[in-house]
């Protein structure tokens, strides 16, 4: 039985000629070229009798013959063809799809300028604690009297306590406890001075007693 298919001729010229593979592809592809250009030129001749015998027989017969022997034969020369480059036969893989990564969502930047939130108000002592806090306010000045303490801070109206009540608020005017008997002396040794000027004298000297 004939070999039919393009492998089967491949194989049947390896075995009569003892080539490789490639070789015998090549031998197949030339035999087919030269068989193609025989059939050609047999159908040309057939072509010339019958018009020598016709005159009037048309032209388009000899087209379709040529036509289907071309077609025929390209049809062997991509099968070849596809034998000799498997990889090019194989199918196109698909790549597999690329992973979607997530994109983050941005968190709102604080407006430029925006106002803080409101400050934690202070806590407020008790009475028992400011009246401790004064107590040791008191020792930290020595101990002092009424009367040193009036001509420190100055007399109320009533000229009995002192103008500046509390220790804080003392502080804040510019002679706090620590530096009461320094400013006691410096008052003891002028009179005159009032409260601002001898807060200043007590700034500048900057010592604590």
């Amino acid at each position: 039985m004939a070999p039919t298919t393009a492998e089967e001729r491949i194989r049947e010229i390896q075995k009569k000629t003892g080539s490789t593979r490639k070789e015998a592809i090549r031998k197949l592809k030339a035999s087919q070229k030269g068989a193609r250009k025989a059939k050609a030129s047999k159908e040309d001749r057939s072509v010339d009798a019958k018009s020598n015998d016709k005159p009037e027989s048309p032209v388009p017969a000899k087209r379709d013959a040529a036509k289907k022997g071309k077609t025929a034969g390209q049809a062997v020369v991509a099968a070849v063809n596809k034998l000799d480059n498997p990889v090019a036969a194989a199918a196109p893989i698909a790549a597999p799809p690329s992973p979607v990564t997530p994109v983050p969502t941005p968190t709102p930047a604080p407006a430029v300028g925006a106002a803080p939130g409101p400050a934690a108000a202070p806590v407020k002592p008790t009475r028992g604690e400011a009246i401790r806090e004064g107590h040791r306010q008191h020792a930290i000045a020595g101990r002092p009297s009424r009367e040193e303490l009036n001509a420190v801070y100055g007399v109320r109206a009533d000229g009995i306590w002192p103008a500046i009540g509390s220790w804080q608020e003392r502080a804040k005017k510019g002679i706090p406890a620590e530096k009461f008997q320094q400013a006691l002396a410096i008052k003891k040794a002028n009179p005159l001075l009032d409260f601002a000027q001898l807060a200043a004298l007590i700034a500048q000297s900057g010592e604590v007693v």
